[in-house]
Parts: C-alpha cells; sequence; structure tokens
C-alpha cells in the first residue's frame, strides 16, 4: 500500500488513465487485493483464497503414482500489475527523455547562433579597426607628405634669401640670356615667351638692379598684340560716333581751362560713359584731386583699381586743363579700368588660350604683378614706363580716341 500512495502522489494514475482508489491494507495477497488491482489495471490476474486461481490445464496421462508428500500448488502472479506500472513508467521515461533531448537540440541551437553572431561582431569590429587604422595611416602618410614638402619649401625659400635657391637660380638664367639677346631677336620671340621670361625674373619676389634691366628690355620689345589694337582702334571709332554732335561737350569746349572742376567732370563722364559701354564695364565713379608736380613729374590721373574710382588731377600743371588733354586723359584712365577687368577675368578662368584676348590679357597680367609694373620716378624713366603693356595701351588709345571725338563734335 505505501508503493501505489507514492504512485499516487507523482500522478502516476492520471498517466494511466485510470481512477484511483486505495487498495485494501493487508500483509497478505488477498482475492480483495486482486479484485481491486484487476479492477484498477484492467488485466485477468485470477482469483482464490489467497491464492491466485492456475489456469485449466488440460488431462494428462495417468502415471505412476509418486511416493512422497504432495506437492503444493503455486501462488498466483502478480506481475500483471508490475508490468503496467513498468509501462507507465517506461512511457515517463521516453517523454522525459524526448523533452531533455529537446531541450539539448534548442540549446544547442541558440549556442550555435550565439557563436555565429559573436563570430559575425567580431568579424564586423576586425573590419571596422582595419578600417580605420588604414585611414589613420593614410592621413598620417599625408601629414608625412605635406610636412616634408613644407620643409623643402621653406628650405628652398631660405636658398632663395641667400641667392642659392630654385628661384634665384632661375632668375639668374633668364637675366642673363634676356641681358645677352639682341634687341632684335628679343623681339621675334613670340609673346608667351616674353610673358614666361618676365614671370621668371619675378618669381623671387622683387627683382634685383639686373633682373629689372632685363624686365625693362623685354617689354621694349614686347608689342601689343595687332589683332586686340584694331578692335581697340573699332572700338574707338564707335565712341567717336556716340558722342557725335554732343551738346554738352561742344558747350563744355570754349574757355575749358575756366570751367569749375565739377563742370569738368560732368562732361567727361559723357566721354567715360561712351567708352565703358564699348567696354562693357560699368563707368567708373570720378574723384577730383590736387597734387603738384614733383620732381618734374606730375600725376595727370590714375585709375585704382582697389576703389574702383577714376582720379583727376585737376592742379593748374595737370593735362586736365586742356580740353582735347582732359578728354586724353579720361580715355586714358578708364582703359586702364577695362585692363584690369581682362586680368580678372583671366584669372578667373573666363578667358582662356584661343580667346581674341587673351594673348593680350596674359600681358596685362604679367604687367600688373607688384614687381611687373615700371614706376617713372624720374623723367629717364618715362621711355620704359610707356612701353610696358598697361601704359603702351592706354597711351595709345587716349589720345586717337580723343581726336577721333574732337572730330565729330
Amino acid at each position: 500500500p505505501s508503493l501505489w500512495t507514492s504512485f499516487e502522489r507523482s500522478g502516476l494514475m492520471e498517466l494511466l488513465g485510470r481512477k484511483y482508489e486505495d487498495p485494501p491494507m493487508s500483509d497478505t495477497l488477498t482475492d480483495e487485493h486482486v479484485a481491486w488491482a484487476q479492477d484498477f489495471t484492467g488485466v485477468d490476474i485470477g482469483s482464490g483464497s489467497g491464492q491466485a486461481a492456475a489456469p485449466a490445464a488440460a488431462p494428462a496421462p495417468a502415471a505412476p503414482e509418486a511416493s512422497g508428500p504432495a506437492a503444493s500448488p503455486e501462488p498466483p502472479s502478480g506481475g500483471g500489475i508490475l508490468d503496467s506500472i513498468g509501462d507507465a513508467v517506461s512511457s515517463v521515461a521516453d517523454t522525459v527523455s524526448d523533452v531533455a533531448s529537446s531541450a539539448v537540440d534548442t540549446v544547442s541551437d541558440a549556442a550555435s547562433a550565439v557563436a555565429d553572431t559573436v563570430s559575425d561582431v567580431a568579424s564586423t569590429v576586425a573590419d571596422t579597426v582595419s578600417d580605420a587604422a588604414s585611414t589613420v595611416a593614410g592621413v598620417v602618410t599625408g601629414i608625412a607628405g605635406t610636412v616634408a614638402d613644407k620643409v623643402g619649401g621653406v628650405i628652398d625659400d631660405a636658398e632663395d634669401l641667400v641667392g642659392m635657391g630654385p628661384k634665384s637660380k632661375k632668375v639668374k638664367e633668364v637675366t642673363d640670356k634676356v641681358t645677352g639677346m639682341s634687341d632684335a631677336d628679343l623681339k621675334k620671340l613670340p609673346p608667351a615667351d616674353k610673358v614666361q621670361m618676365v614671370k621668371d625674373l619675378l618669381a623671387n619676389g622683387g627683382p634685383s638692379d639686373e633682373a629689372k634691366a632685363a624686365q625693362r628690355k623685354i617689354y621694349r620689345g614686347m608689342d601689343l598684340d595687332p589683332d586686340f589694337v584694331k578692335r581697340d582702334d573699332e572700338r574707338g571709332d564707335r565712341i567717336a560716333d556716340a558722342l557725335k554732335g554732343d551738346k554738352d561737350l561742344k558747350a563744355a569746349q570754349p574757355d575749358w581751362g575756366k570751367k569749375p572742376d565739377g563742370d569738368k567732370v560732368k562732361a567727361l563722364q559723357k566721354v567715360l560713359a561712351a567708352q565703358s559701354k564699348e567696354y562693357g564695364i560699368p563707368p567708373p565713379e570720378v574723384v577730383i584731386e590736387h597734387n603738384p608736380p614733383k620732381d618734374g613729374i606730375i600725376t595727370n590721373g590714375y585709375f585704382d583699381p582697389s576703389d574702383g574710382k577714376l582720379h583727376l588731377n585737376m592742379d593748374p600743371a595737370s593735362s586736365v586743363q586742356s580740353f582735347q588733354g582732359a578728354i586724353d586723359l579720361a580715355v586714358h584712365e578708364n582703359a586702364h579700368n577695362y585692363q584690369e577687368h581682362l586680368v580678372q577675368q583671366l584669372k578667373d578662368g573666363k578667358i582662356k588660350p584661343g580667346d581674341p584676348d587673351y594673348t593680350q590679357a596674359t600681358m596685362f597680367a604679367v604687367n600688373s604683378d607688384p614687381n611687373g609694373y615700371v614706376e617713372a620716378k624720374t623723367p629717364a624713366d618715362l621711355p620704359d614706363y610707356q612701353k610696358q603693356p598697361l601704359e603702351e595701351h592706354s597711351w595709345k588709345t587716349g589720345p586717337a580716341t580723343a581726336k577721333k571725338i574732337l572730330k565729330n563734335l
């Protein structure tokens, strides 16, 4: 009975699908036990008073009568109950085994998935670290290259300061070349070669006296581009035609020198407007100045690229006191305004090789370099001053256009 009570506690009866009732309490196997077990298990166990009934056997042939005490019959077997219990236990064991096996498989699959994920993450981290290392290496290499270039440049600059660097050597090479050339041979060189030689002479900053002399020699042999001159002459004709018979200019011409500065400027602004229209630029603002001559040289006027204004010197010694001279001066200085416009277009890439103004624009550009312009500090400087590209153009177009305007008035 204690065995069955244990099975009852484990829920075995529910697994067997049978209604459980407590077995009879006895220390010996009785008919009540047999009936209970047979009812509980559904197995035909047998019956008998204190013993299970033995199955009926077929009649056996007569045998000699045995001597000795008679043998006792075998008690009925309780194996049927135990087999049923064993089957139930085996079923439970199989179920537990299946569950355990499924759990092991699930854990194994999960472990495999985790291992794959960890492997992927590790691979991604490795790739990221590798890429980062490659990037850092590239940056370091670039910095090293830049530092090397900077150091090399500093060394070159230091050597140039004492006349031993690559720029200094180039300046000396070109200076010697130009100095040794005849004016005729220099004049035959293409404009691009002359422009490049001036650039080479200015490569190391402020040129030496020898380099300056070579620069002036190049300018003396550097003529304006013929096609540019032709187009400029045609523009002068159109400017004169636009001002033909202008009443304000005709009225301002008599006693020009006695006119107030404001009246002179007002008349000259009409000339500047017509010229600027042909050049395709805005007409400049006019600024009045009064600057007397210095060391025998007077500045009649100038165009200042930094403020975009045309400055006219109204000093009595200035050429502006002559009507024709004033028109000449206005056209001259506004031509410098146009030159600055062409240089800027060249720098901006709007004027390219093959453009009609390209050749002349390159001449104006090299002449516009801070060290590329020849100053007229003394009367002896005037010939070279007037022959440099910027001045040659203005000194040519100023008087030519003024004459055409006066002729059409």
